[in-house]
């Protein structure tokens, strides 16, 4: 039997840390080629992370920079009790690591 297509997740996001200290908001539009780009704008950090994602079934997987700053996220997409996509995942760079959750807002217009 034919899975079902994976859920989109081209949208508006509010971003919330694992521990409750930072949140902002994240764009993340499909460009060519499967792949994901996510801008991140955390209250509180002085620039935008960037970052290009490579998504595999319900699973992104998204390289990030902020100023000299790399990273990982790894998110799986699950649902929220709207029914409208959300992305729970964990992050690390050098020396720090922690979760972090995307809540849908809106399509992208």
């Amino acid at each position: 039997a034919a899975r079902p297509a994976p859920m989109e997740v081209e949208g508006v996001f509010s971003y919330h840390d694992g521990d409750g200290k930072l949140n902002g908001s994240a764009i993340v539009s499909k460009r060519p080629h499967g792949a994901y780009l996510f801008q991140y704008l955390v209250v509180g950090q002085p620039q935008q992370m960037i970052g290009i994602g490579h998504r595999e079934g319900n699973t992104i997987s998204v390289g990030w920079g902020q100023g000299s700053a790399l990273g990982v996220s790894v998110y799986r997409v699950q649902l929220d009790k709207d029914g409208k996509p959300k992305l729970v995942g964990k992050w690390t760079n050098v020396g720090m690591n922690g979760e972090e959750e995307l809540r849908w807002l809106r399509g992208l217009e």
